[in-house]
C-alpha cells in the first residue's frame, strides 16, 4: 500500500494505524510517527488552542498548520534541528526574523506556532494565489515550500509546464518534477503531511 493510497480515506487511516504502518520522513522512534498516540496527543492538546487560534487569524485550516507540526516535531515545543531550527514548527530564527514573518523571538510557544503559521500564509499569498489551484493542491505546494524552499517549488512547477505536466496539480504533475529533480524527500514529506491531516482530522469534534 503506498502513502498516496493511504491519504484517501479515514478508513485506510485506522487500518494503517492499527497495523503500525504509519510512514514518515521524520528521524522519530516508531511511537513518535502516531498523532494519536498517548505523548502526542498529551502535547497536542497543550498545543492545540493556539495553533486553531493562529490558523483561524491567517483564514488557514488548522489541520494543515497541526500536521506540519507534528511532521516537524511530533508536537515538541522543545525540538531542536541540526540545522538550527527551533520549536514545534521547527523555524529557522533568520525565517522567523526576516520581512515575511518578522517574528524574531521564537523560543516562546505561541510565538513559534505564530511564526509558522504566519510564514504559511506569506508563501500561500506570495507563490499560490491562482484561483486555478484546489485548495488540496494549495496546501501541497505550500507544505512542500515550508519543507524545500518556495522558489525550489516554483522551479518544479516551471518544469512541469515545460513538460506537459499540469503545473496546477501536486499529485502527477509537479509532484513528479520534484522527485526527479530534487530526489524523494519533499514528496514524502508532503504526503506525511497530509496522511497526518487526514488521522487529525478525522479526530476533531
Amino acid at each position: 500500500m503506498t502513502r498516496r493510497a493511504r491519504i484517501l480515506g479515514v478508513a485506510v487511516v485506522y487500518m494503517t494505524l492499527a497495523a503500525g504502518m504509519l510512514a514518515s520522513g521524520a528521524s522519530r522512534a516508531d511511537g513518535e510517527r502516531d498523532p494519536l498516540a498517548p505523548t502526542a496527543q498529551a502535547r497536542f492538546q497543550q498545543l492545540r488552542q493556539s495553533i486553531e487560534l493562529r490558523s483561524s487569524q491567517y483564514d488557514l485550516d488548522w489541520t494543515w498548520v497541526a500536521a506540519v507540526a507534528f511532521q516537524e516535531s511530533g508536537f515538541d515545543p522543545a525540538a531542536r534541528g541540526p540545522g538550527g531550527h527551533i520549536g514545534v514548527m521547527q523555524m529557522a530564527p533568520a525565517t522567523a526574523a526576516g520581512v515575511a514573518v518578522s517574528i524574531p523571538e521564537i523560543d516562546r510557544v505561541d510565538d513559534n506556532i505564530h511564526a509558522g503559521v504566519r510564514y504559511l500564509r506569506f508563501i500561500i499569498d506570495e507563490y499560490y494565489s491562482e484561483p486555478s489551484l484546489s485548495e488540496n493542491d494549495r496546501m501541497m505546494m505550500t507544505v512542500a515550500s515550508y519543507q524545500a524552499g518556495p522558489l525550489y517549488i516554483q522551479q518544479a512547477r516551471g518544469w512541469a509546464r515545460l513538460n506537459g505536466l499540469d503545473a496546477d496539480r501536486w499529485f502527477g504533475g509537479v509532484e513528479v518534477v520534484v522527485r526527479k529533480l530534487f530526489g524523494s524527500h519533499t514528496v514524502d514529506y508532503v504526503e506525511d503531511v497530509a496522511f497526518y491531516r487526514e488521522v487529525l482530522a478525522s479526530q476533531a469534534p
